[in-house]
């Protein structure tokens, strides 16, 4: 039997920082608004279209009215923040490193800068952290 990767690394786009939510009452609609607010960091080699699709995909408003309960407003928002000062395939290496791995300056950045990241846009425990916990438990020993 043979097994392929669902979530392939070669089609993943950036890297986000911790989702946040927010509630409050929308006085125009009177209805509870809650808003879910995604914050993406492409790779260096994203291009602008790439990461307008990423923006917009994540993107949305709706009213869930749920029978028997009062509605609900919810938005999501995403928003772009700076570009990661590497690319796909730097970011590709770093996940695969292993203990054996040398510790390349390239990596060493990488892993600074991932270190508050999450590969998605999922909320609170259910964020993956983006760092590879073998590479920055090797740095952090050697420091």
């Amino acid at each position: 039997m043979r097994v392929s990767q669902v979530n392939s690394i070669q089609t993943f786009k950036g890297l986000w920082s911790k989702t946040t939510i927010k509630s409050d009452f929308d006085d125009i609609m009177g209805v509870l608004k809650i808003t879910k607010t995604t914050y993406y960091h492409p790779f260096k080699n994203e291009t602008p279209d790439e990461i307008k699709s990423v923006i917009e995909a994540n993107k949305n408003a709706y009213i869930d009215e749920p029978a028997g309960e009062k509605p609900k407003y919810y938005i999501n928002e995403c928003k772009q923040c700076t570009k990661l000062p590497f690319d796909a395939s730097a970011y590709k290496s770093y996940v695969e490193a292993t203990s054996s791995t040398r510790l390349s300056p390239t990596l060493k950045m990488v892993n600074f800068y991932v270190a508050d990241k999450y590969k998605n846009n999922k909320y609170g425990d259910e964020q993956i952290p983006a760092i590879n916990g073998t590479v920055d438990y090797k740095i952090n020993k050697v420091s």
